[in-house]
């Protein structure tokens, strides 16, 4: 496998991989599965990097098939979506994700981007409310993880 590239390294830290197995699975076949979809991830993004968005779209849609504990997929998947205009498909990976990591503060920025330009599609005062808001917590998030960070070290 080859390495991620720096542009995506900050993805897989601040989403912290799990290995929860679905309901009735033994832990060799939620090995099994999760190994799958951390492979699909990466072809996944191999294709982002070289700008094959639908192939890197079906990976990461097999990724999360794999594994629905697969964050990072969700992450990049609705960035994508995001980039592409299909708002709604994006708002479902993104709230999947935060779900699965509250503590990341840039996918609030990402909802923030999205509200904003539902905001300036139908200039309706909810979206543009939401998008105010979700910056606000992404830079209250953000502030609480540097100085976790800073007093780590």
């Amino acid at each position: 496998m080859r390495p991620v590239s720096p542009k995506y390294q900050l993805d897989l830290m601040e989403s912290p991989l799990s290995v929860k197995s679905p309901v009735g699975m033994n832990q060799s076949e939620a090995l099994q599965r999760f190994e799958r979809a951390l492979d699909l991830f990466h072809i996944g993004i191999a294709f982002e990097e070289e700008e094959d968005i639908s192939k890197a779209l079906a990976f990461y849609a097999e990724a999360i098939e794999a594994n629905p504990n697969m964050s990072p997929a969700y992450l990049r998947r609705g960035k994508l979506n995001m980039e592409l205009g299909n708002f709604n498909e994006a708002l479902n990976d993104l709230f999947i994700y935060r779900n699965q990591q509250p503590q990341c503060p840039r996918v609030l920025l990402y909802l923030s981007r999205i509200s904003m330009n539902l905001f300036l599609e139908s200039n309706d005062e909810y979206h543009r409310n939401n998008a105010r808001r979700y910056l606000d917590w992404s830079i209250q998030k953000n502030l609480h993880y540097s100085i976790f960070r800073i007093n780590d070290n």
